[in-house]
């Protein structure tokens, strides 16, 4: 056997050896002094990390499939992070000293909201789809049958708060929240008394953090919905929606708010801000 089939079958050994490892991912380990490189099968279009210690950069802009990771010194943590294709991802997180590794490829089996639970061009559940798919357990916790059945359970109590925003005849409201399992579930609700159709294009969530270093920054952090329950695409002239958004847990501290911005195609922007008052576990 010549040398250059030999350099051939140990080069394919060693990549089948790499993609092997890829498959079973239990921690991903970085720190502050080297970026390490975290790679997903589609672009990367939100992330959320459980602590202030782990910092999760990506180009929100032009969505890449790569981002990129630090930690300080400290417990371990997670990182929820979701796909351009509606998958959802949760990885858990440690600090190490000295880096065996600088880049991590997540498989998309590996998604605790795989893509075909999801509407991969709105990036949110479709309802139909999820009423018939059972999916993995998330690190443990609930799996997508017993999220729609806290759903549904959360509109059935009595709202508690009633906190929100009104634009020409539309109406932006968090209505309740409730906290079980490590998962935060808050209900919103939005009305149309205009005289034309609301169509819903895009909520997003904020964790904003007031600095003051020269002058006040604020700081937004985005916070990724694992699950979203009974988002319509349009309501219609005198309709509501009730919607229940699943979120992984955090803590607020002092100076810290969350917001929520609803947006139309055209632009039109409705938006609730919280407080940290309104969250106690």
């Amino acid at each position: 056997m010549d040398k250059m089939r030999i350099f051939a079958m140990v080069y394919i050994m060693s990549l089948s050896g790499l993609f092997s490892q890829e498959k079973v991912l239990d921690t991903i380990y970085a720190n502050r002094d080297m970026m390490v490189g975290v790679s997903f099968g589609s672009p990367i279009m939100g992330a959320t990390c459980s602590t202030a210690r782990f910092s999760f950069d990506f180009d929100g802009k032009t969505p890449q499939t790569m981002g990129f990771l630090r930690a300080d010194k400290g417990a371990m943590g997670n990182l929820w992070v979701r796909t351009k294709d509606g998958s959802i991802y949760c990885l858990v997180l440690g600090y190490m000293g000295s880096l065996e590794r600088l880049h991590y490829v997540i498989a998309s089996e590996s998604a605790v909201i795989p893509s075909s639970s999801r509407d991969p061009e709105r990036g949110v559940e479709s309802p139909e789809k999820v009423l018939v798919t059972k999916g993995k357990g998330m690190s443990g916790g609930p799996d997508l049958t017993t999220l729609e059945k806290n759903c549904q359970a959360l509109l059935r109590l009595p709202e508690r708060l009633d906190l929100g925003d009104r634009n020409g005849g539309f109406s932006f409201k968090v209505t309740n929240w409730v906290y079980g399992q490590g998962l935060v579930y808050l209900q919103i609700s939005v009305s149309n008394r205009s005289g034309v159709d609301f169509v819903w294009e895009q909520l997003k969530l904020f964790r904003s953090a007031r600095k003051v270093v020269r002058r006040a920054i604020t700081q937004d952090t985005e916070i990724v919905p694992i699950y979203i329950h009974g988002q319509p695409k349009t309501i219609g002239q005198g309709g509501e929606a009730r919607v229940v958004l699943v979120l992984p847990r955090f803590v607020m501290g002092k100076g810290e708010s969350m917001r929520l911005d609803l947006w139309e195609p055209h632009g039109r922007r409705l938006t609730v801000k919280l407080r940290a008052p309104h969250f106690t576990y």
